[in-house]
């Protein structure tokens, strides 16, 4: 490794540990509650160090983003490999993302609340780019999952798999926004009063929406 190598690669990983601590920090406070003094502060940096690797608050805000539709992109390209019927890929890659976006507040607000505002104001173009490339290559994914099941049979929809994988996306979306927003409400009444949940309505969502036979959900 070249020394122009060595410093590019502990400039990544530095840079890494940076924005852990930060995801870290926002998780404990939030968002709109967490300044970049505190991010300094808590990863043991000063403001002009932390400045070097992200020049905005925006930009670290969609650092978050970028970090978060890696970690789905990767878990979508193991499950698609998987040796089981389109269907199941589809619907497995659905309930992760819902696992994903539940488990993880600060990477679900960072994909949600963020998405349009911090594009326009970031100042890196190639984050935002990244984004918006790892956006595409995840509906990609949908799409040959909904091929494959079209192919083997388990996905009986007459919808072409682009049409279906924009109804499944607009309905995660959904689920992120109510989730976004606060879990109080009258959804939430009636998600206790049918005595279902979000996992429980997603997968009769994908039965119907496929036409599709997998096992129910045992959640």
């Amino acid at each position: 490794m070249t020394s122009n190598e060595r410093k590019n690669q502990e400039r990544k990983e530095r840079k890494e540990k940076i924005l852990s601590a930060a995801i870290e920090l926002i998780e404990k406070q939030g968002f709109e509650d967490t300044t970049m003094d505190e991010i300094a502060d808590y990863s043991d940096i000063s403001k002009g160090t932390l400045y070097l690797y992200f020049k905005d608050k925006a930009e670290l805000h969609q650092s978050i983003k970028k970090k978060a539709l890696a970690m789905i992109h990767e878990n979508f390209h193991q499950i698609l490999h998987q040796d089981i019927t389109g269907a199941e890929i589809v619907r497995k890659m659905a309930l992760l993302f819902l696992d994903f976006i539940l488990e993880n507040t600060t990477f679900n607000r960072a994909m949600m609340l963020f998405e349009q505002s911090n594009r326009d104001k970031t100042t890196s173009s190639d984050i935002s780019d990244d984004c918006i490339a790892l956006e595409h290559e995840l509906f990609i994914l949908m799409v040959r999952a909904l091929q494959i099941g079209k192919q083997d049979k388990s996905i009986l929809s007459e919808l072409p798999p682009k049409i279906l994988a924009m109804h499944l996306e607009f309905h995660l979306r959904g689920i992120m926004q109510y989730y976004t927003i606060g879990k109080e409400g009258m959804i939430s009444s009636i998600i206790e009063e049918e005595n279902t949940t979000l996992y429980k309505m997603l997968d009769q969502f994908i039965q119907r929406q496929l036409n599709a036979h997998t096992e129910a959900y045992p959640g």
